[in-house]
């Protein structure tokens, strides 16, 4: 039985792909990737980032609306750009609609599916009582309309780390060795002013600037936290600032949590991650999943189908081992490595969703190996 609520806006197009403007998850609200489009479907502002921006926070501000809440109750926001000269034209349109309230806030630069698309927020709210947190020992971001994370019925949202210091400068510029250890050295901070450590982590984005860094930072986390083992997934992307070598987005869980692991899928425990996490307010993220055989080889070399079923079909394994199914899935992102590949993303996790339409987001970017094609994430929820 769903146990989540779809909540649509007649004021916002609809984009007929399976997916809801938004998912309440008990008070947690996840928001489809919200684009550039007016209510009839067309683009606001064809090449022009601040038409196109102006229009996907008037759709934010919509949809959030028709929930019942606020610019307040957005615990966590995620700018796609096109190209990082945009930054500066979103960012003042979004602080425009936000008024005081100070989310966490990140912005990657990537590709989108269809190149009338200039940039893509993703976004998670959250209906009830929560807290921020500014540790005095890092950049004071509040003058910037963010946090560095928000907690909210236990799960700690975070701003997305970079090595900016206490004054707002890159701690070691060019040198991903100093980057990873001040970002991990932010996220420990972070997680103690939330009463927690490091161990409490349940979900992390990496994402950086190069292949080049990947052994780096793999190598960093591997050695210096052995213990940790959230969910995870990686990227290559480009950052507003041209200095920022690495960024992560995490969650951590203050509450109770479940690890979960199937012994019919590729184990990502070596690599440091679960498979999934099932958190005391009933959600589960999902690690990024590419197309991996139970060997760790790539199934589907060189076939986007074939992967995107292999991906699927790993996922839904995850969700089975909790107890769940697609029914339970409220938020479903596709990483695709070519834009041409989206239409076959799209097609193939609709096969599985059926009468399911939670929020949705189709990226473009690199993967760690290039013979990944697609990478798919997850949010479930299975509370009551």
């Amino acid at each position: 039985m769903r146990k989540h609520e779809f909540i649509n806006s007649s004021r916002v197009f609809t984009s007929g792909v399976g997916s809801s403007h938004a998912v309440k998850a008990g008070d947690h609200l996840f928001l489809t990737g919200m684009t550039g489009r007016n209510v009839k479907g067309d683009w606001a502002s064809r090449g022009h980032v601040e038409g196109q921006a102006k229009q996907v926070f008037e759709n934010m501000a919509f949809v959030l609306e028709e929930a019942g809440a606020s610019w307040r109750d957005v615990v966590k926001i995620l700018v796609y750009l096109s190209h990082h000269r945009m930054w500066d034209t979103v960012f003042s349109i979004l602080t425009s609609h936000l008024g005081d309230a100070c989310p966490p806030l990140s912005a990657v630069v990537v590709e989108f599916p269809d190149p009338n698309l200039l940039l893509e927020v993703d976004a998670i709210a959250f209906l009830g009582p929560k807290r921020t947190l500014n540790p005095r020992s890092l950049m004071d971001v509040t003058s910037l309309n963010s946090s560095h994370a928000v907690v909210a019925e236990g799960l700690v949202h975070m701003r997305g780390q970079t090595a900016l210091d206490r004054n707002g400068e890159i701690s070691g510029p060019g040198d991903i060795q100093i980057q990873t250890r001040t970002v991990w050295g932010n996220l420990q901070t972070i997680c103690q002013e939330a009463g927690g450590s490091l161990e409490d982590l349940v979900k992390l984005n990496i994402f950086m600037a190069t292949p080049n860094f990947l052994n780096e930072v793999v190598s960093h986390r591997r050695d210096t936290y052995p213990h940790i083992r959230p969910t995870s997934s990686s990227g290559f992307v480009g950052f507003p600032n041209s200095q920022v070598l690495i960024q992560v987005d995490g969650w951590a869980c203050l509450g109770q949590r479940e690890r979960i692991y199937t012994d019919n899928v590729w184990n990502p425990e070596k690599a440091g991650s679960a498979q999934a996490i099932l958190l005391e307010n009933g959600l589960m993220p999902i690690i990024g999943i590419s197309a991996r055989n139970l060997d760790s080889s790539y199934h589907g070399v060189g076939d986007i189908r074939a992967q995107c079923v292999h991906t699927m079909e790993i996922v839904r394994h995850i969700l089975e081992k909790a107890g769940a199914t697609y029914d339970n899935v409220v938020k479903l992102i596709s990483n695709v490595s070519h834009p041409a590949f989206a239409p076959v993303a799209r097609e193939v996790r609709s096969s599985y969703l059926k009468e399911n339409r939670p929020a949705l987001c189709t990226i473009v970017f690199r993967h760690p190996s290039t013979l990944v094609l697609v990478k798919t994430e997850a949010w479930a929820y299975l509370g009551s």
